[in-house]
């Protein structure tokens, strides 16, 4: 890399900037072109509709690498240059550097931002790029013109050149793997310029960057010109592995009515207790919308407060989305049988889900209170916990049996089954959430729940945690305190038969 002098006050009076050792150049709006030049030191030219701007170096990689002056310079490195001139090959490297340091950033927040959503997330190339570029247009607005060229039909294929050469590998990545990937290469930079090197470069940078040197009618025309809709929104480039992303800028029923090909739906029915909306067309309910944030997702905070001694449940909207997909997806990974995902918005927090017709198991216990599915049901608790996932949630109203199977639906409260509590809460509620839909043979059918689970090769210390008072005392309110008391033993006894103890009293 060549070790440039830098300039003296005296070379940064608006003279010419002589010979350069690379350049580019970019179109702006208004008809205007803006040149950067890697030069000995800073200099600056006007004429007509052409801005020269030249930098030393070190104050380019400063940016690149450190984002000293607000990415002004770094950013050009992301447009489709209308000419460039790099004999030595300093653009190219400060661009490598730059796009690998902003695609780490951008893939580290994405992961923030998708908590438990990123280990299914797919995304474009060009993503990381894209969203940085959204994120400069906004506070250097000339940029907008160029980063339209360049996500054009004809300026894309430079961007994937760019993001292709330095990071990715296919036209899409999962972003977990990318950003290790990115993390390594991360590693692999060098460090910024020091900045007392720059220093006085900095100071002097206030009055010759390029917002500083572009004419007002530039910046009026950049307003005017409306962004690339993947810079709108880049989670555009972004889609999960079994499900779209909904995109800000439609609403979110718009874009469920276009995946499941219906104009508009004919009708909606809302839950009274839960967060879901059925949208039906032509006596068809393709879809469930959920929505996790609107006030029934209220009664997780009063769930939490009525039973302080269970594993705490999920309250935050944003992590009950995350996790019912991620189980949704990991429970269909090993063969049990849930909806298919349809498209979800981590933004407003809303998902789509397919609806499954059946009748859930509540409605089966109210019509036969040892219907043989509730046998079934215990079986498939045994085989959840047993690949280490716990439902929390496992009243019967999640339980839907449809041709002969049975559907696991609302899986916001899903966890890794990582301690016997977590496997006894799914058994307790299992089986004292059926008592108010059927007040008979309440102690059969808590035993027959219990020996399928166990005989399923579940854990009897979990029936036997199950059948602790703090696992009863919070259906008390709900149900007749005795006959929580008949399933309490029979849990019990369940659990004691299963270790060779005798019966409990």
């Amino acid at each position: 890399m060549p070790d440039f002098i830098l300039g003296d006050a005296a070379s940064m009076s608006g003279g010419g900037c002589g010979d350069a050792a690379a350049r580019l150049r970019v179109e702006l709006a208004g008809g205007v072109s803006l040149e950067l030049l890697v030069a000995r030191g800073f200099c600056f030219e006007t004429g007509d509709r052409l801005i020269r701007l030249g930098v030393p170096e070190a104050v380019l990689l400063r940016d690149v690498l450190a984002s000293t002056f607000g990415e002004a310079l770094a950013g050009l490195l992301l447009a489709r240059p209308a000419e460039e001139e790099d004999a030595v090959g300093i653009l190219g490297r400060a661009r490598r550097l730059y796009a690998t340091r902003v695609a780490r950033l951008e893939a580290a927040r994405l992961r923030r931002r998708l908590g438990l959503l990123s280990g299914h997330a797919l995304v474009a190339d060009i993503w990381p790029l894209v969203s940085r570029m959204a994120r400069l247009q906004r506070v250097h607005v000339w940029l907008r013109r160029p980063y339209l060229s360049t996500l054009s039909r004809e300026g894309v294929g430079w961007l994937r050149g760019v993001a292709r050469g330095i990071y990715a590998e296919h036209l899409f990545e999962r972003l977990d793997p990318l950003l290790e990937r990115l993390v390594a290469l991360s590693e692999k930079l060098p460090g910024p310029p020091s900045l007392g090197s720059v220093v006085r470069e900095a100071a002097q940078l206030q009055g010759f960057s390029p917002a500083g040197l572009l004419p007002v009618e530039v910046f009026m025309e950049s307003l005017a010109v409306k962004p690339h809709p993947l810079t709108r929104d880049p989670l555009l480039l972004v889609r999960l592995d079994a499900a779209r992303l909904a995109t800000r800028l439609m609403r979110f029923e718009e874009q469920l009515y276009r995946i499941i090909g219906v104009e508009r739906a004919l009708r909606r029915r809302r839950s009274p207790i839960r967060s879901v909306e059925l949208v039906e067309a032509s006596g068809i309910t393709p879809a469930v919308v959920k929505n996790y944030r609107d006030f029934t997702a209220a009664k997780w905070v009063l769930v939490a407060a009525a039973a302080p001694y269970y594993p705490r449940p999920r309250t935050s909207p944003s992590r009950r989305l995350q996790a019912e997909y991620h189980y949704n997806r990991v429970l269909a990974s090993r063969g049990f049988h849930v909806p298919d995902p349809i498209l979800v918005d981590p933004r407003r927090l809303r998902a789509a889900y397919t609806y499954i017709e059946g009748r859930t198991l509540a409605d089966l216990v109210a019509e036969n209170p040892l219907h043989p599915v509730y046998r079934e049901y215990g079986a498939l608790l045994a085989r959840l916990h047993r690949g280490g996932v716990a439902l929390w949630d496992s009243n019967p109203t999640n339980v839907i049996e449809s041709g002969g199977r049975l559907y696991l639906v609302d899986l916001e409260q899903a966890r890794e089954a990582a301690s016997v509590a977590e496997r006894a809460v799914d058994v307790a509620v299992a089986v004292y959430y059926t008592i108010p839909y059927s007040v008979a043979e309440v102690a059969k059918r808590a035993y027959m729940l219990a020996r399928a689970y166990i005989e399923a090769g579940g854990s009897p210390e979990a029936v036997m945690e199950a059948s602790k008072y703090k696992y009863a005392a919070p259906f008390m309110t709900l149900a007749l305190p005795h006959l929580v008391e008949k399933a309490r033993r029979a849990l019990a006894r369940a659990a004691l038969e299963a270790s060779g103890g005798g019966e409990t009293g």
